[in-house]
């Protein structure tokens, strides 16, 4: 009976060590996939292929830059990115968001002089695959504000169908705590952000459907633009505003 004890907990040990050796295997896989990631951000300060000449200004966080090809259009398009490679604003520690809202009010102020308004969106999908977090800036004339938010808020009550699990669109309002606070960590999401005080958010649930074109869609259909241009852009790839031209339709 005693052989019988030792055996079973002997066996127990070795199946024991198994699982360590396994889970052990598991996260040294996941380090190996990170840091191939990290490797190859186009986004992080600390790597080669980061084209330092796109950076307009830096903070203490998180900097302003151009995009790495091609503009959005004419009137202005332009990136805030933090330092760290964070998935998106919802992993943000505070100080950080605070210095993107800066930039944001920065950039509203100084196109308001100019009669034009500025439209902040993230695009945040593919959390498996570690992305940087980008949020975007798009200029417009100031006479097209309402027509934006319209559109938006038409198009995000449309999208993925009638049945969803979540409220198709959630109002991020600044006295809510904003993004960070109203969206769960962990959820992809589409999220357009008006005048850093009120924004909509769209948690997806059908990341394989959704459009990586959302956003200049929208932006082409009240500005009364065309694509003419549209390349699916791959997980290493810069992100999906690199592959847009406009013309005046």
């Amino acid at each position: 009976a005693e052989d019988g004890i030792r055996d079973a907990q002997e066996s127990r040990g070795l199946g024991d060590v198994y699982k360590r050796q396994k889970l052990d295997r598991k996260e040294h896989l996941k380090n190996i996939k990170n840091d191939r990631i990290l490797g190859s951000c186009k986004f992080c300060l600390s790597n080669k292929h980061m084209q330092q000449e796109s950076i307009i200004s830096m903070g203490k966080f998180t900097y302003l830059a151009l995009p790495h090809i091609d503009t959005f259009y004419e009137n202005g398009h332009f990136l805030i990115v933090p330092f760290e490679h964070h998935r998106n604003l919802v992993d943000f520690e505070e100080e950080e968001y605070d210095e993107v809202r800066n930039f944001m009010k920065c950039l509203i102020q100084c196109f308001d002089k100019k009669d034009q308004s500025v439209m902040f969106f993230e695009a945040c999908y593919n959390l498996q695959n570690m992305p940087h977090s980008v949020i975007e800036a798009i200029v417009f004339p100031t006479k097209y504000f309402d027509d934006a938010k319209m559109y938006f808020k038409k198009a995000l009550n449309e999208i993925e169908g009638e049945w969803t699990t979540h409220k198709k669109i959630i109002e991020i309002q600044k006295q809510k705590g904003g993004i960070r606070k109203q969206i769960p960590k962990g959820f992809p999401y589409f999220y357009v952000d008006f005048d850093t005080q009120q924004g909509y958010a769209h948690v997806i649930e059908d990341e394989k459907n959704f459009k990586k074109t959302f956003a200049y869609e929208i932006f082409g259909d009240f500005l009364n633009l065309s694509l003419i241009h549209i390349s699916e852009p791959t997980r290493q790839a810069e992100i999906s505003y690199a592959v847009f031209c406009l013309k005046k339709k």
